[in-house]
């Protein structure tokens, strides 16, 4: 069902040549980069202005939606891949994550994620890699 609809959407193209097992991790991996690039939306509508709806209802935290989107994608690739949890996307959606959570002020969640990232780095670039010592100088 789910490689019908993503092909209806994207065109047949998408998953030619892929088997079964290889077209399922493809359509995670389209879906994981469709919630990083909602993130991404929702990043820059933290540095607008916040107004009130005329309506007077309250506005969605542009902050939180951006982390629930990063977050899902995380769990997401969590589940796909459970065996490789340091992979190239995880670090993707890591270094996006960081940032948010670095401005909310949460000692303990940004530990966490600090501690993910760093980790992830060392895996994928190597312990000395400049990737680690940027990070580490943050």
């Amino acid at each position: 069902k789910a490689r019908d609809t993503l092909t209806e959407a994207y065109g047949p193209d998408v998953f030619s040549g892929a088997d079964t097992d290889e077209a399922h991790h493809l359509a995670v991996d389209l879906y994981t980069t469709l919630l990083q690039q909602s993130a991404i939306a929702f990043e820059c509508l933290i540095e607008m202005p916040a107004e009130e709806p005329a309506d007077g209802s309250r506005r969605p935290d542009p902050m939180a939606q951006a982390v629930e989107s990063l977050s899902r994608a995380l769990k997401l690739n969590r589940v796909v891949s459970p065996d490789d949890r340091n992979n190239p996307k995880v670090e993707a959606v890591l270094l996006q994550l960081y940032p948010l959570y670095t401005k909310t002020g949460l000692y303990v969640q940004v530990s966490g994620i600090y501690n993910t990232l760093l980790r992830c780095l060392q895996v994928l670039h190597g312990a000395a890699s400049p990737q680690v010592l940027e990070l580490m100088q943050q």
